[in-house]
């Protein structure tokens, strides 16, 4: 597999001029320092070993710099990424767009499939208290995109514990098949990290400003849940939140899950994407974002 090189940038007369720090190739390029913002999937490296992503429009880029570590995301991976675009390689087909790019950053979002009710029917007792029930404190942005359920949501947080919290998506069958809405539950488990249990936070738990918080960027490969011979599937979202004192209810969003056919291209004007909680983030994966 080729070597990702990594790339120097240098200001001139408020132009980034970026070259490659590789003496084994002579290859440079510049570009205007206005960087994109986007999510994607990685995907496998191209026949000369140049790492993928598939950005959630369809786009596809081609990673010849990366700022930094050389890009490792195993093939499956959601990130947000931030990147430069070096050259549109699409030779006119607005329905393959595919551009090679400098990558600046790259965050690995926890990327995980759904869990089946039945599997947790098994054994209850020590499966149901494994994937948790604690509250979490809202769900900021929820959209589909591509296979992906996508999550951005808050949940109470004790630094001075350093408990790692559990997150994970349950498929009610049973449910689904008896009502045609697929419903999911989102199941959190704090390890005892909760309002309840920190003693610290007891004393002043009226509000969302006397507890400490954490963000999470989850996606749940949610294609498996179909119907068989059906590309689309109202959602019911489920969860346990907190509301405004603190007080634990049960909170459920719906919307369509509409499923993109491998074998069918698709413009980049066309929203696939559906918004089950939409939040003051805007959905990046809707739209390519430029950071001036």
């Amino acid at each position: 597999m080729k070597k990702i090189f990594f790339y120097c940038a240098v200001l001139l007369a408020g132009v980034f001029a970026t070259t490659s720090c590789s003496t084994k190739d002579d290859v440079n390029y510049v570009v205007n320092y206005q960087s994109w913002e986007s999510y994607g999937t990685a995907e496998s490296p191209t026949k000369d070993g140049y790492s993928v992503i598939r950005r959630d429009d369809g786009a596809k880029l081609i990673i010849l710099y990366s700022n930094g570590d050389n890009f490792n995301a195993e093939v499956g991976q959601r990130i947000i990424f931030s990147y430069d675009i070096i050259k549109d390689m699409s030779e006119g087909d607005i329905f393959n767009k595919t551009y090679t790019i400098a990558l600046h950053d790259a965050l690995k979002i926890l990327t995980k499939g759904v869990v089946d009710q039945s599997f947790i029917n098994e054994d209850p007792t020590h499966r149901e208290d494994s994937l948790g029930n604690d509250p979490i404190l809202k769900i900021d942005k929820a959209w589909f995109s591509g296979k992906f359920l996508n999550l951005n949501l808050i949940y109470p947080y004790t630094p001075s514990l350093g408990v790692s919290h559990m997150l994970s998506l349950v498929y009610d069958n049973a449910n689904s098949d008896s009502t045609g809405v697929v419903v999911l539950t989102l199941h959190h488990n704090a390890y005892r990290d909760t309002i309840n249990n920190t003693r610290a936070l007891k004393e002043t738990r009226n509000s969302y400003n006397s507890i400490y918080t954490t963000s999470a960027r989850t996606a749940y490969d949610i294609s498996s849940i179909l119907p068989e011979g059906q590309t689309s599937v109202k959602i019911v979202l489920k969860r346990v939140e907190y509301n405004d004192k603190l007080q634990e209810v049960v909170r459920s969003s719906e919307a369509t899950f509409r499923l993109s056919p491998d074998d069918e291209s698709r413009s980049e004007n066309e929203e696939w994407d559906n918004i089950l909680i939409d939040g003051p983030e805007y959905g990046l994966d809707k739209i390519t974002t430029k950071v001036e």
